[in-house]
């Protein structure tokens, strides 16, 4: 496993190296102290982020802001040709095939249930360049698991198409063959007739015999058999990818409209072997998995179905900056002082691409990252009354770097998107603000606990490219890539608790072993709008330890 490569020598760095004194503790949560100079902290975190629901944007029916399922976007009552584009022209083929004007191709209901883990385990080494200025690195391991739970079809009574068995069995390409077939050959043998009745009526086998009556059941069987053989497969056609489903009110009428023709080859003594198009069974998980992923169907992508995305995230460089600090670093200052202080603390960002997007041919799984530069300002405002409370005010400004990657170019409410959808789109992620509020009070100098109250923002997404490329049916189309910045804009609220340990104090002086703090924090969502963003609930477990490179200072 990776993490246990990178903290392994970590852990034998810190065990290496010289505890640190003088340290002040620092609680849950980030705030604006500094390191001492020559003195480093390894920070190990365990952090988990789990969510099965968001906020919605425009969601029919739904108010904006309302909390909702993940996987409501693949939640339909009809999987028709508004979802699937390709279920168009077999929708018109059946209408006329059928003689049903207002026939609707579906595939069925669908409901897809998401629930999303993300488990990080950042690494982070920082080091005191002076008593003021702290540089530092982390690196995320990131374990992103999404649990997926697709229901198709639940009745079986839902669909009335569904994936054509002469695609994909040769027995029902067979069948539907030899029904063509057959109904080719009495056509061709009466069509005969009709050509030597016509140049001599007299002959005895042409008594009674309507020519005009035969021509009409020649001319109308041709035309039937090019549609059939169009739809289900047969003469050198293979049929189309959907057929209507078997017992189904369309499968029905068009083995009627057979039946009659068969009818009217017997009265004039051509006997047709009694057959029927194969029909397709109503779709069930499984075949959503075929739908995807057979490049017959033109959507070239994975199973709607849980993956697990293993990975280093992306990587961040930091620096900070004490500006005030009216202790000096002193922990006994800090501890012996009474009435009101306050610290400050700027710091920047250098976030490096290393994180994975999600997949393209995967459209429920989870990156690592988001594979994408940015920039950031950090300030930090520590307000401090007496020695047992004080809150940090903290501040975040992310500036996301453009760049190029592939996307399917499709729209919020449009999530199964064929591949020729797929292109290269130059992509601006929205810049990000932050602004929270951390209240600590110190129960003792081992354990304190924490409030957190975090607001954040994030601005549209940019977007751009225009492509022209043909659609599944065949037709031009142009694709705005544009159209991807839909429901990208968002605003939270978040609220938190924690917990601290920390041997800081007793081990400055002399009444502990080893100089760490052990935090946890609890945030939950409390309110947000804007299109997926997730309704999460985050839990951050850190181990703070300190210690020198070169002895004691």
């Amino acid at each position: 496993m990776q993490t246990s490569r990178f903290a392994l020598p970590l852990l034998l760095l810190a065990l290496a190296a010289a505890p640190a004194r003088g340290q002040v503790t620092a609680g849950t949560g980030e705030d604006a102290l500094t390191l001492r100079r020559g003195q480093f902290r390894v920070r190990g975190m365990a952090d988990w982020t789990s969510w099965s629901s968001r906020y919605g944007e425009n969601s029919p029916g739904r108010a904006k802001g309302t909390r909702e399922p993940l996987g409501l976007d693949f939640t339909v009552d009809s999987l028709g040709p508004s979802v699937l584009e390709s279920l168009l022209p077999v929708q018109s083929s059946i209408r006329s095939l059928a003689g049903m004007a207002n026939f609707g191709a579906s595939l069925g209901a669908m409901s897809v249930g998401q629930r999303n883990v993300v488990a990080s385990t950042p690494l982070m080494l920082e080091y005191g360049v002076t008593n003021r200025l702290t540089l530092g690195v982390m690196v995320p391991f990131v374990t992103a698991h999404a649990e997926v739970d697709l229901r198709m079809n639940p009745t079986g009574r839902e669909a009335t198409v569904g994936l054509n068995p002469a695609r994909r069995t040769s027995a029902a390409a067979t069948t539907d063959l030899s029904l063509v077939s057959a109904f080719d050959a009495a056509s061709n043998a009466l069509n005969a007739r009709v050509t030597t009745c016509t140049n001599t009526p007299t002959l005895p086998a042409c008594s009674g015999f309507s020519t005009a009556a035969a021509a009409s059941l020649v001319s109308r069987t041709g035309a039937m058999m090019t549609a059939l053989s169009a739809l289900y497969g047969g003469r050198t056609n293979p049929g189309a990818v959907f057929v209507p489903v078997a017992g189904s009110a369309a499968q029905a009428a068009i083995e009627t409209r057979l039946a009659g023709l068969r009818s009217e080859f017997s009265s004039f003594g051509n006997t047709i072997a009694t057959l029927a198009p194969i029909g397709a069974a109503p779709l069930t998980a499984h075949d959503v998995a075929t739908l995807l992923g057979d490049s017959l169907y033109g959507l070239n992508a994975k199973p709607i179905a849980g993956s697990i995305t293993r990975g280093i995230g992306d990587i961040e460089l930091s620096a900070k900056f004490l500006l005030v600090d009216p202790y000096r670093g002193d922990i006994a200052a800090q501890r012996a002082t009474a009435g009101f202080k306050w610290r400050q603390s700027v710091g920047a960002v250098y976030r490096i691409a290393t994180g994975t997007t999600d997949l393209t041919t995967d459209f429920t799984d989870l990156g690592t990252g988001n594979h994408q530069r940015n920039i950031g300002v950090r300030s930090w405002t520590d307000l401090l009354w007496g020695n047992q409370f004080w809150m940090t005010i903290a501040a975040r400004y992310d500036r996301q770097l453009a760049d190029a990657l592939t996307r399917r170019i499709t729209d919020a409410s449009h999530p199964i998107a064929p591949s020729y959808r797929e292109q290269k789109v130059t992509r601006d992620l929205g810049d990000i603000a932050e602004l929270s509020v951390t209240p600590r009070w110190s129960l003792n100098e081992w354990v304190g606990i924490a409030a957190q109250y975090l607001v954040r923002t994030k601005g549209a997404d940019s977007y751009s490219g225009t492509f022209t490329t043909t659609d599944l049916n065949g037709a031009p189309v142009t694709l705005d890539a544009s159209v991807l910045n839909q429901e990208t804009q968002w605003r939270e609220q978040r609220l938190g608790f924690g917990l601290s340990y920390s041997t800081l104090t007793a081990y400055d002086r002399g009444q502990a072993r080893m100089p760490y703090e052990i935090t946890w924090m609890r945030t939950v969502s409390a309110s947000g709008t804007g299109g997926n963003l997730p309704v999460a609930a985050q839990d951050l477990i850190q181990l703070r330890w300190y210690g020198r490179l070169f002895g004691r200072r």
